[in-house]
Parts: C-alpha cells; structure tokens; sequence
C-alpha cells in the first residue's frame, strides 16, 4: 500500500514554549524529516520518544487539513547537532509496527526550500565533482542552464546522480515539502544485479500543480555524500 502524501504544514506558531536553539545554529541544518510514524502518534508522543535524543527546539506532525489525523510524517527540529546526530540513528527502526523514515529535511517545516546560503555553500563542490561525467550522460537538464522546459501535463520529475546507496524514504524526506509531498519514488535498478542505477522519478498528484516547481529547486542537494542533479520528467503517453 502506498504511503499517503503529505499535506502542507499549518502555519500558525507552536503553542507551547520552546527551547532556544544553539547559538549560531541554522534550523533548516538541525532538522530531520520524520516518515512511516504510527498513524496513531500524536505530538506528545512523538516529543517524549524523541526527546530521547536531545532537546526539541520545535515540532510538527503533519495531518490531514480535513480530518486532522496524522499522516504518519512530522518534522522534528532539535536544539543543537548532538540532538540531530543521534535522531538519525532511529532511521530503519521499528516504531509502533512501522518501519521509519528518519533523514535530514531538504527544507523547512513550512514548506520552503533550503536558502541560496545553504546551496550555495555546496554548489561549487558538486558540480565540480560530477560535472564531466553528467554532462557526457547527457541529458536536457542541467548546470548553470538550469531544469529543462516543464511540458504539459509534468507531474514528475527524475533525479539522476544519486548515491546507490539512497533509499526511496530517504527521497520522500527529501522531497516532503514540494506541494504536498511525493505519492510516489522509484529508484531504477539493474535488471540483473538488482541494484541502483542512480536514477529515481518522484510522482507528485497531477493537482498539485506546483511541486514539480518546488523540486527542481531542490537540484544539487547532497544525499549521502552526492550532490543529485533534478530535472522535470517528460510524461508517459497514455
């Protein structure tokens, strides 16, 4: 059964007094995406067990809009890199009869994505490291051109130069902020080894008109040591 989609984070402020970051410390580095939660974990739930790994500077679990259950999905932001460090080690556990998801978030709780400093910072590094060799792959997108024409009817994008070591959760966390999150990932694999090709297309709902947008915008984001490269998908004739 595919997992359900995200809906976009309310945005009226937490209720309840938070503790203050650690000074110099960027909320957007400190936080981690949540996924494959217990439809039956609510906040203080989510807060006592994962409080476990250090103070939680704020929190949200995301819910539908029309009927206010969970999602299964949240977004966790902690106090200081000890607190984040050791929330991915929950990453692959078994949590209420679900498997989660835990990743650094791509983008914030509110729906936006990472700042020009945060790209920036890594840009120069990954293109340098992988420019040649994309290139020669080739495709339509890419380097200082930017994404490909978005077609008509584009509900999805692909992303290539993906570490092989990149999960599909591991993408849906990435991706959870574009629109309302992906309804579906698949990572190409070899027909033979059954292993990555690098290669991965993320579905959105076609109603969902802008998170094709929103994804590409996400185009040299660093998954376990790689900088993938996003690019609008052509759409599959019917």
């Amino acid at each position: 059964e595919e997992e359900e989609e995200e809906e976009e984070a309310a945005k009226e402020p937490p209720t309840q007094k938070e503790p203050k970051q650690a000074p110099g410390a960027d909320a957007e580095e400190l936080t981690v995406f949540v996924g494959g939660l217990p439809w039956s974990c609510d906040d203080e739930m989510l807060r006592r067990d994962f409080s476990e790994c250090g103070a939680i500077a704020s929190l949200r679990l995301l819910t539908d809009k029309e009927t206010g259950r969970s999602r299964g999905m949240a977004f966790v932001t902690f106090a200081d890199v000890a607190g984040f460090e050791a929330s991915l080690k929950f990453n692959g556990d078994d949590y209420g009869g679900r498997t989660l998801t835990v990743a650094k978030a791509a983008c914030q709780a509110d729906g936006k994505g990472k700042d020009g400093k945060g790209k920036g910072k890594d840009k120069g590094k990954g293109k340098g490291k992988d420019k040649g060799k994309d290139k020669g792959k080739g495709g339509k997108s890419g380097g200082k051109g930017g994404p490909s024409t978005r077609t008509a009817g584009c509900s999805s994008v692909v992303v290539k130069g993906l570490a092989y070591e990149a999960s599909e959760g591991e993408l849906r966390a990435v991706f959870a902020c574009c629109g309302r999150g992906p309804t579906a990932v698949r990572i190409l694999t070899d027909r033979e080894t059954g292993e990555s090709r690098g290669t991965a297309f993320v579905d959105f709902d076609p109603s969902d008109a802008a998170a094709p947008d929103e994804a590409v915008k996400l185009s040299e984001t660093e998954l376990r040591g790689r900088f993938f490269r996003v690019d609008y998908a052509t759409p599959r004739s019917s």
